[in-house]
């Protein structure tokens, strides 16, 4: 660890001038008369810099919090406050300002009051500046073992999933349709797959196409945009994101934007699956079991339903009980079918959604009338059990 030692203050150096010449790089970011501060910063008039920028880093800029982080981490016009200073970094990171997570990364490397050194998350913030080209990076990349820097790795991608997902919640929750579209293309440019696919729905829906109305003079009509609905759950389905490889295999199976391929839509729906995609485990197990497009499987149908009605999924549920209520692709057992059948019912119920829930009562129904009050008090036990466990304790042994 001596290196690593070493390397630490080498680190710090380092740092200052790439994080410099990254400030350099984003001067035309933030509100313009920031720029005057800036401007101030770097010819040494840190008062007069101060006097702008505290301002507008409590307004929240992510450009002005970075700046008075680097002045309380150095002292430079105010009174040395690191903890404060790590608090606007994160801040500032959390908006995914990419100067705020390189010194992170540097705060990490070399140690601050309050701040232990950890090598391992001075790399992820490195990764999650987009530095692994720098001669930061490697240096500090060349010291660790491979399983720390898998580890960093790992960390930095968490990271950037869930500041993706939030920057799609924000624009998502923005009440004008036309500013949803707006962000979330500028995001899917951004190449966030949750972007694209939330985009890619609006253009399923007709939204980001709306035209003038030729009925009603001031509104819009709206015409789904299929084809570029597909291209859009492809990219984001390409970047390996699993809701949009389920929807862009029903795309195929349907042929809507694109030309059908069942075979290629059972390809996508694997990839989503292996991910636990809920809703690419349904249409696999229905293509496997009628032998759809692919070679007939109703033993792997069986698993894949089994899987999503383990996540709650009512489709699965319902097909599970029609499955042991009529021994289609399994020994037949009308207690695991009643189970599944009001689990599903139940379910249905709560989404509204109460043609569904009636066709699972009919099954179930016809069942009871084979079946003794022993039996039925059994199903009934089994199916409190699979709600208390949330779906996990659900098999056969629930019913002993």
């Amino acid at each position: 660890m001596s290196a690593l030692k070493n390397l630490a203050c080498q680190f710090v150096v380092l740092m200052f001038f790439a994080s410099t010449a990254l400030s350099a790089e984003q001067v035309d970011e933030g509100p313009r008369n920031l720029d005057r501060a800036v401007t101030l910063y770097r010819q040494g008039n840190f008062v007069g810099a101060l006097s702008i920028i505290r301002p507008l880093a409590t307004s929240g800029d992510a450009r002005a919090e970075t700046y008075l982080a680097k002045m309380l981490l150095s002292g430079q016009g105010v009174q040395r406050d690191a903890p404060a200073g790590l608090a606007l970094l994160r801040a500032a990171a959390d908006q995914d300002y990419r100067e705020a997570e390189f010194l992170l990364g540097a705060a990490y490397a070399s140690g601050e009051p309050g701040l232990p050194v950890d090598y391992v998350e001075a790399l992820k913030w490195l990764i999650i500046a987009r530095a692994q080209d720098g001669l930061a990076y490697s240096m500090l990349r060349d010291q660790m073992g491979a399983e720390n820097v898998a580890t960093a790795t790992a960390r930095a991608a968490r990271w950037r999933e869930d500041t993706d997902r939030r920057k799609v919640q924000a624009a998502l929750a923005l009440g004008n349709k036309n500013e949803v579209s707006d962000h979330l293309t500028r995001l899917a440019d951004e190449g966030i797959p949750a972007a694209q696919y939330e985009l890619g729905l609006l253009y399923a829906a007709g939204v980001p196409d709306g035209i003038p109305s030729k009925k009603v003079p001031g509104l819009m009509d709206f015409l789904p945009n299929d084809r570029k609905a597909a291209e859009l759950f492809l990219r984001a389905a390409s970047l390996g994101y699993p809701p949009a490889q389920s929807r862009f295999g029903s795309i195929l199976y349907e042929g809507r934007g694109v030309t059908a391929n069942k075979a290629e839509a059972a390809q996508w729906f694997e990839k989503a699956a292996a991910q636990s995609e809920v809703s690419a485990m349904i249409a696999l197990a229905d293509m496997l079991a009628a032998g759809d497009g692919v070679r007939q499987d109703q033993g792997r149908a069986l698993t894949l339903y089994s899987h999503a009605a383990g996540r709650g999924d009512p489709a699965a549920m319902k097909a599970l009980g029609e499955s042991y209520a009529s021994g289609r692709f399994t020994e037949r057992d009308t207690k695991l079918a009643y189970m599944w059948l009001t689990l599903a019912s139940q379910i249905y119920r709560k989404e509204f959604i109460e043609v569904s829930a009636k066709e699972a009562d009919l099954t179930r129904l016809g069942l009871v009338e084979l079946m003794s009050q022993d039996e039925i008090d059994r199903a009934k036990n089994a199916t409190d059990m699979c709600l208390s466990t949330h779906y996990q304790q659900c098999g056969a042994s629930s019913l002993q």
